[in-house]
């Protein structure tokens, strides 16, 4: 296709050419809702998405409804008329939130506050989605989410759908630097939470950093007894090895797991009987029923266990 049929060719810039990318983001913003083009569906990555998609929420947002579900539901959307994103999307939303509430029901000590971690921001919107969730929950007295991103654009996108939601006082994005990530992923944490325990994980970041995180968590004292920590994609990335680490876990009785199946986030208007088992889904839903066994004593226990 050429530049004056692909809507996308506006974007093949630089990444941090922000102010271009703030110019030509309209090129997407269409006033009659479509079917979006084959080009731009799933795994569709084309640069200046990110900005489109807040300039289009910004655009199309107004305060006569509640704000964070009108953020939510104009990502929704855009995501599935305009351009596939990487957001959790609504249907995984609602095993989320069921999960989430699960968590909060089950927590014994209320006059502390809830702390929620999630690794993987992206654009907010999981964190919006989990910030209107625990707002609803009356026997909640106070909670903070601690939100990590690598990517400085995502951040800066992700702060003004959360300032536009009103979150900001319940939400902070962290930015953690990718070339230092691994090493400082506890610091910044325990920057903020001091000795505080995460009471709910959500990891949707780099895939293959999901179980060496859970490890740096676990080894940190970050995750204890009554944690939960929900894994997303665990089925399409083919996160093996994170699910065989939590059914290690689950054997010790460390944890209960369950695996939630789905389809991948905004995969609907792509979905064929032929591609169907393709675009499946799922998270990973673990509660720590005990204290993590750090360092080898995992593998020295199992040892012992057989």
């Amino acid at each position: 296709r050429d530049e004056d049929d692909d809507p996308f060719a506006c974007f093949d810039t630089d990444d941090d050419e922000l102010d271009t990318v703030d110019a030509i983001a309209s090129d997407l913003l269409v006033t009659n809702m479509r079917r979006r083009d084959a080009d731009a569906g799933v795994l569709a990555f084309h640069a200046g998405t990110e900005q489109a998609l807040v300039t289009h929420v910004e655009n199309q947002f107004t305060s006569q409804e509640d704000l964070s579900t009108q953020v939510l539901k104009i990502i929704d959307a855009f995501c599935l008329e305009r351009h596939w994103m990487m957001h959790v999307g609504p249907e995984k939303a609602m095993i989320l939130k069921s999960f989430l509430e699960e968590c909060v029901a089950n927590t014994n000590n209320m006059q502390f506050k809830f702390v929620l971690a999630e690794l993987g921001t992206y654009c907010g919107y999981s964190s919006i989605m989990f910030a209107q969730t625990l707002m609803q929950i009356k026997r909640l007295s106070d909670f903070h989410i601690y939100t990590v991103e690598v990517n400085s654009q995502h951040a800066t996108v992700a702060r003004r759908l959360i300032r536009l939601a009103k979150l900001e006082q319940h939400i902070t994005v962290l930015r953690l630097d990718m070339a230092t990530a691994e090493n400082q992923l506890i610091n910044l944490l325990r920057s903020r939470l001091g000795n505080t325990m995460i009471d709910f994980l959500f990891l949707d970041h780099d895939k293959d950093a999901y179980l060496s995180d859970l490890k740096r968590l676990e080894e940190a004292g970050l995750i204890s007894n009554g944690t939960y920590v929900a894994a997303d994609n665990v089925i399409f990335a083919q996160i093996d090895d994170y699910r065989a680490y939590i059914n290690e876990l689950a054997s010790m009785g460390v944890a209960e797991s369950k695996l939630v199946k789905a389809q991948l986030e905004y995969s609907a208007p792509d979905a064929t009987e032929s591609n169907e088992t393709k675009l499946q889904d799922g998270i990973e839903l673990t509660i720590y029923i005990q204290e993590p066994i750090k360092g080898q004593g995992a593998k020295q226990r199992s040892k012992t266990t057989t």
